[in-house]
């Protein structure tokens, strides 16, 4: 432990006495006419300032012996030394000798030792420093030099490393190789460091299915790739500012303002959000896909005249739940289906296998993540990268569309698979591991073309008007009305085809707006064009209606008259 001398020019500082370093303060004494050295407290001082390259407060290590001679360390802000009762709390927790009667002495000896501290650097924000020349900041910063590793992370969540990365990548080989949904789920973990420089918006995973499907070991396997996917462990740990570390594993409560929120300084590094069942809310479920999509809420005002400034966040989301995030958002059209990739599967075999992975990554975890950055750093350069996803969202594009994929915007839609393909591909040398790339293709297309959250909005609504009909037909005229019970709504009129089959449904105009806000299609007349272009709308020369009479004491109203063939 390195000592500051005192200078006899200072009436605070630091003196060894009988082998023991105090603070203390100099002081004259009138009996024998010297000056004394009057000691405070055991050694306390600051032996190094980090100062923070995303413009934070310092960071300042404090040194200080116990009353029981054991030498420790904390980090804290350089803002707290201006905050006297924070800063002795936090060192009485610690053993710290730091009475009140000492503590005016104690931050003069503070000051006095910040300048001969050592000087280095540290940071609040993960994720891609501005510019062409690589460098991301894990949890350390990875800049291809070797003074990058002195470079720590500051930050609030827990990018912890433990065990080794040899004995997580046995489990891997052991384990996950084979299993397209569980090599899905490391990719969709090293995703964010990819999609974050290099692709076109942040990317929405959802794992969805029943309770033991695999969903939660899945997530485990993602976040043990970047740092502690146990939030229990988590809940132990305590940053290098001193303060309790937060997990990468969240919950959906809250609002998208709050969940934008935890994403805050986590560039480049994967969250995972549980429980998609918290957002009972439709519409608060669309306002967050797209707000995490964009990586920002919407502006709010600072003063009556001021927009407040918000970090642009730039990274991917793992959701979890047992049903779909899209099902009930608010407003189903291909602006949101683009923003969320949803995987439905047995993500796991076993309650044994599972146990195994979650054991072994609760042991090994947050290595992989580094050990890819520093591959891309020392490899390849920025345009690399670029050329390759490229060249993967050409070739994921052309699986969706000869998969059947019926959407208007394949490429769009790529984007997941252009990620998780350049992330496989580079894992291949980075990491050692050989994932089964035509697998992955085969399992994404399938997901993303035969999922109903991914078929376009006409048809989804075509879909969902049909089952709302059968389940509700005593609601409807078939044949000739002349009048009809007001007790009993009536919804439209069934048209039967000569097999007794229904082939088309007429609905009053009003009457069909409300029945697709009811099936959470909340803009008909997109439904109504999307209707129109699949040759399912019967309807009049330059018009989407048809006039017709359900009830003949109502007489003639607009219908929209939707065939089912």
């Amino acid at each position: 432990m390195a000592k500051k001398s005192r200078s006899v020019y200072d009436s605070f500082g630091y003196e060894q006495i009988n082998g023991n370093w105090y603070y203390g303060k100099t002081e004259y004494d009138a009996s024998s006419k010297s000056y004394e050295f009057v000691k405070y407290g055991r050694y306390i001082a600051i032996e190094r300032v980090s100062i923070d390259m995303d413009g934070g407060s310092p960071i300042l290590t404090i040194v200080y012996e116990t009353l029981d001679g054991e030498t420790k360390s904390i980090c804290v802000e350089k803002s707290l030394l201006s905050k006297k009762r924070e800063l002795q709390s936090l060192l009485l927790q610690g053993d710290a000798d730091a009475h009140d009667g000492g503590m005016k002495a104690l931050l003069h000896c503070l000051h006095i030792s910040e300048e001969s501290a050592t000087r280095g650097r540290c940071y609040h924000r993960t994720g891609w420093q501005p510019g062409e020349k690589l460098a991301f900041k894990g949890k350390t910063l990875i800049d291809g030099t070797p003074s990058g590793s002195s470079v720590e992370y500051a930050g609030s969540y827990d990018l912890t490393k433990k065990g080794t990365f040899a004995a997580w990548k046995d489990m891997v080989k052991n384990e996950i190789l084979g299993n397209a949904p569980l090599e899905l789920a490391i990719l969709v973990g090293l995703s964010s460091i990819i999609s974050s420089k290099w692709g076109a918006r942040n990317l929405i995973f959802h794992f969805m299915g029943d309770s033991g499907t695999g969903k939660t070991t899945s997530a485990i396997l993602a976040l043990s790739t970047v740092g502690c996917p146990n939030p229990a462990e988590t809940a132990k740990n305590v940053g290098v500012d001193g303060k309790p570390l937060r997990t990468l594993m969240s919950s959906w409560k809250g609002t998208s303002n709050a969940l934008i929120g935890k994403l805050d300084g986590l560039d480049g590094t994967l969250m995972v959000f549980d429980e998609l069942s918290k957002i009972e809310d439709d519409r608060v479920r669309t306002s967050t896909i797209y707000a995490l999509s964009d990586g920002a809420d919407k502006d709010r005002m600072a003063s009556p005249t001021e927009l407040q400034t918000t970090n642009q966040i730039r990274t991917n989301i793992l959701s979890l739940g047992e049903e779909s995030l899209l099902e009930r958002a608010k407003s189903k059209n291909s602006g949101i289906n683009v923003r969320v990739c949803e995987i439905s599967a047995a993500f796991t075999t076993s309650a044994e296998q599972s146990e195994e992975i979650v054991r072994s990554c609760y042991a090994n975890y947050g290595h992989a993540g580094a050990e890819f950055v520093r591959y891309i750093v020392e490899n390849l350069s920025h345009e690399c990268v670029a050329d390759l996803r490229e060249q993967n969202l050409d070739e994921f594009e052309a699986a969706l569309v000869n998969g059947g994929c019926q959407s208007k915007t394949p490429r769009r839609l790529a984007e997941f698979g252009a990620i998780l393909l350049t992330v496989a591909d580079i894992a291949k040398k980075a990491l050692k591991l050989k994932f089964s790339r035509q697998k992955i293709i085969d399992f994404l297309v399938d997901q993303q073309v035969n999922s109903d959250s991914n078929t376009e909005i006409g048809l989804r609504a075509h879909a969902a008007l049909k089952g709302f009909v059968t389940k509700n037909a005593a609601n409807f005229v078939v044949g000739e009305c002349k009048s009809w019970n007001k007790s009993i709504p009536c919804y439209g009129k069934i048209e039967l085809n000569g097999s007794g089959a229904m082939c088309e449904v007429a609905i009053e105009i009003n009457q069909f707006a409300q029945i697709m806000d009811q099936l959470h299609f909340p803009n008909p007349s997109l439904v109504i064009q999307q209707l129109k272009s699949h040759g399912l709308l019967n309807y009049e020369a330059k018009k989407n209606y048809r006039k017709r009479t359900l009830i003949s004491d109502v007489g003639v109203v607009r219908v929209y008259a939707i065939k089912f063939p």
